[in-house]
């Protein structure tokens, strides 16, 4: 018995020298001696609200079992809409075959060795046009927030199958193994509008015609801005002196245009997007004090302004 066990250690510990790449049936699947599973060697980050026509899912996944990928027979895609707590119900989309897996160049030093892997890959490409008809969903049915989850579903030649629901949290979160089989696609807005911006403001809240500019700075990590002066140079103008500060930030939620916060004296404001034209944007704002102007920003960069409404 102790042979045995040493000889189980030897050779245990030349196979993690050797960074040799094997499936412990002990971790990644229980009821199987041996198993497969697909290791995520690139997948696509988000899908552009404003892009859904020509946005796709793109998933590379590398097929790893003990005979060098040779046990894969399909690979089935499903998808569903998450919408907070609320899902659509799962369809499949896309069925890829084992002809589909091929050997490949991508060399991911962790995992493989200088010379390539052994193991073959497949990229899955869907369009989300594809997904939405599998779904019996259209573009009007996807809001900013909303997620794609896609499931895959691998069947092996002996008829078994491995998905998310059967597998270790080694096996699906591991930086080595990396086989989730499950890819949720958040649905993002993308906002960029930080920048300097020169105004003309007309119709205030006190006598005259004033222009000058604007800066909004984006706040790191979200789509909120701070901007220079919320009343676009009105204070200086009517009081002689102030600009509105306080926890005021301009909010883009899908091109959707809010002022969330209060100014230091606690009122909150108001922007109404008024018209898009090119570089010109026409805000008419006012506030709780019984504050109010209509400002026509201008870019200066060269581009227009996105369809802002409210």
């Amino acid at each position: 018995m102790s042979k045995i066990k040493v000889l189980f250690g030897f050779m245990l510990a030349l196979a993690i020298s050797a960074c040799t790449d094997f499936v412990d049936p002990a971790i990644p699947y229980s009821g199987f001696d041996t198993g497969v599973y697909l290791r995520t060697l690139s997948v696509t980050p988000n899908f552009n609200f404003f892009a859904l026509s020509t946005s796709k899912f793109t998933l590379m996944v590398e097929a790893v079992d003990i005979e060098d990928g040779k046990t894969v027979d399909k690979v089935d895609v499903l998808v569903r809409r998450r919408r907070g707590q609320a899902l659509t119900p799962e369809v499949q989309v896309k069925s890829v075959p084992a002809s589909e897996f091929k050997p490949h160049t991508v060399i991911d030093p962790l995992v493989h060795e200088s010379t390539g892997s052994p193991y073959p890959a497949a990229t899955i490409e869907i369009t989300v046009p594809e997904a939405l008809q599998a779904m019996s969903l259209t573009e009007a049915d996807i809001n900013g927030g909303d997620f794609f989850e896609f499931r895959l579903i691998l069947t092996d030649k002996k008829g078994r199958t491995f998905t998310n629901s059967n597998l270790s949290p080694d096996l699906s979160g591991g930086q080595y193994y990396r086989s989730p089989f499950f890819y949720r696609i958040p649905v993002v807005c993308p906002s960029e509008l930080q920048g300097t911006y020169s105004y003309v403001q007309t119709d205030m809240f006190c006598d005259g015609q004033i222009s000058g500019t604007v800066t909004w700075t984006k706040v790191a990590g979200t789509t909120t801005y701070s901007s220079s002066d919320f009343s676009f140079g009105s204070w200086v103008h009517c009081y002689g002196s102030g600009t509105p500060a306080g926890s005021l930030l301009i909010s883009d939620a899908c091109n959707k245009i809010s002022v969330t916060g209060q100014d230091q004296f606690g009122d909150s404001y108001r922007y109404l997007i008024e018209a898009v034209n090119g570089p010109n944007l026409t805000i008419k704002w006012d506030n709780t004090y019984g504050e109010f102007g209509t400002v026509v920003l201008t870019r200066t960069d060269g581009t227009n302004w996105p369809a802002l409404t409210n």
